[in-house]
């Protein structure tokens, strides 16, 4: 079999070029995976970081609340009172299989959904102010992105 591509002539059996596009296709494929899985990692140890830190320009908690996590000996820290939502803030994959940083789907200690505590959190309510965490790391990515993919390329070139 002859094709002509590009003004150069090339005889031989195509199924093996098939073959080896559909071995880096599975590459580039599980290369990807690895990559959104990492920036998903530095994503979520940003986060957690940057709350145990206190390096967000977060309002004050207010005095009623400060007072209720003295009382019931819980830590000071904005964001974190029994640990539980910091330590759910982890490397997931999501409802389509995408990884991202995140909480569950799940109850936190208090009954209410982690979801629903984490845009209470980063949006604020009627009566809370907003504390975002997640949103600051986003405007972050191409930091973060540089960071997850640091040297994947070479080591992806020398699998192909």
């Amino acid at each position: 079999m002859t094709s002509t591509f590009a003004d150069k002539t090339f005889v031989g059996d195509w199924r093996a070029i098939e073959i080896w596009t559909a071995d880096i296709e599975k590459a580039l494929a599980d290369e990807g995976d690895k990559i959104t899985k990492s920036l998903a990692v530095v994503v979520s140890e940003a986060i957690v970081n940057n709350i145990e830190r206190q390096s967000y320009d977060h309002e004050e908690l207010s005095l009623v609340w400060s007072n209720y996590k003295l009382d019931n000996s819980l830590d000071p820290r904005i964001l974190i009172a029994t640990g539980e939502y910091v330590k759910n803030i982890q490397a997931r994959k999501n409802e389509k299989g995408d990884w991202s940083a995140g909480l569950p789907n799940e109850l936190h200690e208090s009954g209410i959904n982690f979801q629903d505590l984490w845009s209470w959190l980063e949006f604020g309510t009627e009566r809370m102010v907003a504390r975002p965490h997640f949103v600051i790391e986003m405007g972050k990515m191409d930091d973060h992105m540089q960071t997850a993919i640091e040297g994947r390329g070479f080591e992806f070139l020398g699998r192909v």
